[in-house]
């Protein structure tokens, strides 16, 4: 009989400020870019504090709303981020999600040059539909 453990993030680790379930959901979220446990842990910080929020949008543009709603919940200023890792959670029923995605290219240009970032896409069926969004983000600081 073979058993499998889920695997627990090691969280002790880190400084967290945030709901740290939201990192859980990424790991082991299903979607077109995964992200996986070696991302999350390069994004974060062992010296400084790091940050999660989340953020929500629809309709037009919903995609980059909802990472600026996201970034806006943060307690730093963008400029005391160092590492910005999120994921996109999106309706597999989303027209055009592809579309979406460049307008996210302009707000992280705008955001900061300096700022590494790693992000994923994935799948949430259960609370979101149509041209529904969500981002879950986690801030590395300086």
């Amino acid at each position: 009989m073979s058993y499998h453990t889920p695997y627990k993030f090691p969280y002790e680790n880190y400084k967290i400020v945030g709901d740290t379930a939201e990192i859980d959901k990424i790991l082991y979220a299903e979607g077109h870019i995964n992200i996986d446990v070696r991302d999350i842990e390069q994004s974060l910080s062992n010296e400084t504090t790091n940050y999660i929020s989340t953020g929500y949008a629809e309709g037009t543009g919903c995609i980059a709303n909802a990472l600026k709603d996201a970034v806006s919940k943060l307690p730093i200023a963008t400029d005391r981020i160092a590492d910005l890792l999120f994921n996109i959670w999106t309706p597999k029923t989303m027209d055009s999600p592809a579309k979406e995605l460049q307008s996210i290219t302009e707000f992280l240009r705008e955001l900061s040059v300096n700022i590494d970032c790693f992000w994923g896409m994935a799948y949430d069926d259960e609370s979101l539909n149509g041209q529904q969004a969500k981002v879950s983000l986690i801030a590395a600081s300086k």
